[in-house]
């Protein structure tokens, strides 16, 4: 869950991008911390949005998020 991390708006993009940086941040990897969540957002964006802003919409309809 990273409601906690979002703002009272956003967008599937501003989702995505939240949810693989605290995903990411709670990982311990040998590699540094870097742009990780940044280059996979750029990797996976064709795919990450379209399951997402599907998600996003499905919640939207059950009355759990609200949209403007």
């Amino acid at each position: 869950m990273i409601r906690p991390w979002l703002g009272p708006r956003f967008d599937v993009e501003t989702y995505c991008r939240t949810l693989l940086r605290v995903s990411l941040s709670r990982e311990i990897r040998p590699e540094p911390t870097g742009r990780r969540a940044d280059s996979l957002w750029e990797a996976q964006c064709g795919y990450l949005v379209p399951v997402y802003g599907a998600l996003l919409q499905d919640l939207a309809e059950a009355g759990r998020l609200e949209v403007d």
